[in-house]
């Protein structure tokens, strides 16, 4: 096992201007763009060979190549982007997401989109005309567009992922688990088969043993400092909401009966990896998918094990999951949004984008899907889709474990799924600086140990909630309450 790199690398392609037929390349200058994204360099090593193939395709459909700039994780990445544009250097497209969104656009560091999308951006606004322009409604920030959604996969819903032959042994199946309190029984039944088992693992590094709450209409706001778990505009303290207090109760209960990793509030191993080792027995996620089949194919492939997956919360959308924004300081913000516009639109070069080469990163088989060619697998493949990738994710080709209407279905669970009341809301905290930074700091010292079930709940949960109260979260939920009130009453 490798710990957590944290590794920022920036990957130039130069290559020649290919002239426009019966135009000289004199006359028809192409422009380069800087895109900064989330991703392991050491993922993505065949940038080369991709973006030789990428820039071919567009400089002569739009007259843009393109340079990408790797980041990873993403808080590096992040303060990268923020000296890249304080320094005035070439920065053209970035990802943000729903926690950075409203303060970068306080902070004038995001460019208004909404004349970039009429002028260059008919691909993407198409995309979202059918029954999808909550997507772009979601992006408005006092009447002016600031990002462009990613048109992909649903994420997070969340699940627990189970050694199917280990949940066989317990006598229990997944219709069992219609909850999180249901896995205790199953946890326990496991325990007493296998007592040096991992019963259950953090999904991720440095992450919790569950996944999120679980409230059927739990909606963080974007920062869980304040909260709904309803369908009204009620905004309350996620900390003193008992369906989610009694999870936490459960965690700490489970971590002392000898069901969750001793160490899981320090772990840096993914779940997957815990699991293909042997002696674990599941681990919570989000699982980028609402279809069961698909959903088991996938950990059971990550897993090297025949997985079951139980879920465990109604999908919910709340917010956008990452998207895509030019820089204020952006000296080719127009090239940028062709480019973008031709990731929705150009199946070819998105399918490069994503997939990487043909025959190199993947192959098709007799339907269409992708696998892996001999000898390639997830880790060591040499380009690595990433679900924070720019454009439009459906104009590529599904895995062969995803269903051959994989890109109906999902377009389907995009028009049906519940969409929360407050999507759209973004909380600016502006003037409360001090006490988000305060709140953010003393969940960052409890958290691991707390949803992980590490410290003892009932010593360290009421320091959690009177740290919590000093810092200033009262005030903050306050703030917020009145700011989605005026926010609901304008729709």
């Amino acid at each position: 096992m490798k710990n957590l790199r944290v590794a920022l690398i920036t990957l130039v392609l130069l290559a020649m201007c290919l002239p426009v037929a019966g135009v000289s390349a004199e006359e028809a200058p192409v422009e380069k763009i800087v895109y900064a994204m989330l991703a392991d360099p050491a993922t993505m090593t065949d940038v080369n060979a991709v973006l030789e193939k990428m820039n071919a395709i567009t400089r002569e459909s739009i007259g843009v190549e393109l340079e990408l700039i790797f980041g990873y994780p993403k808080e590096p990445l992040q303060t990268t982007m923020q000296l890249m544009i304080s320094g005035g250097e070439d920065l053209d497209l970035m990802m943000t997401d729903d926690n950075q969104y409203v303060d970068q656009i306080s902070q004038n560091m995001l460019m208004p989109l909404g004349e970039l999308y009429e002028q260059y951006g008919q691909g993407i606004l198409e995309a979202y005309s059918d029954g999808l322009s909550f997507w772009l409604d979601n992006l408005y920030v006092n009447g002016e567009i600031y990002a462009i959604p990613i048109m992909k996969d649903p994420s997070y819903i969340r699940c627990f992922a189970m050694r199917a032959d280990i949940l066989a042994e317990t006598g229990y199946t997944v219709d069992d688990i219609q909850e999180f309190a249901d896995l205790e029984k199953v946890l326990a039944k496991v325990h007493e088969l296998y007592p040096n088992m991992n019963c259950l693992v953090p999904y991720a590094s440095l992450t919790c043993a569950m996944p999120a709450c679980t409230a059927a209409y739990y909606n963080d706001l974007g920062d869980s400092f304040g909260v709904l778990v309803d369908e009204t505009y009620n905004v309350v303290n996620l900390w003193t909401y008992e369906p989610f207090v009694e999870q936490l109760r459960l965690l700490n209960r489970w971590y002392q009966a000898g069901y969750i990793l001793p160490d899981a509030a320090t772990n840096t191993t993914p779940g997957e990896a815990w699991v293909r080792e042997g002696n674990t027995f599941a681990y919570g996620k989000g699982v980028e998918t609402f279809d069961y089949e698909t959903a088991k194919n996938i950990f059971t492939k990550n897993c090297g094990y025949e997985m079951e997956v139980a879920y465990i919360q109604d999908p919910l959308l709340t917010s956008y999951d990452g998207t895509i924004t030019i820089p204020s300081t952006s000296k080719h913000a127009a090239a940028a949004m062709k480019y973008v516009n031709e990731l929705y639109t150009n199946h070819e070069l998105m399918t490069l984008f994503y997939c990487g080469i043909e025959g190199t990163n993947y192959v098709l088989d007799e339907t269409g899907r992708r696998d892996y060619p001999e000898g390639v697998d997830a880790s060591n493949n040499t380009w690595t889709e990433q679900k924070v990738m720019a454009g439009n994710q459906l104009l590529t080709p599904p895995w062969n474990y995803q269903s051959e209407t994989w890109r109906d279905d999902v377009m389907e669970f995009w028009k049906t799924v519940n969409v929360s009341p407050a999507m759209g809301f973004h909380f600016d905290y502006t003037g409360l600086e001090t006490e988000y930074a305060a709140v953010t700091s003393v969940l960052a010292e409890y958290k691991q140990g707390l949803y992980n079930g590490v410290l003892d709940f009932d010593s360290a949960y009421p320091q959690f909630l009177a740290a919590m109260e000093e810092a200033g979260l009262n005030k903050i939920i306050e703030a917020k309450q009145a700011q989605l009130n005026e926010w609901a009453a304008a729709k």
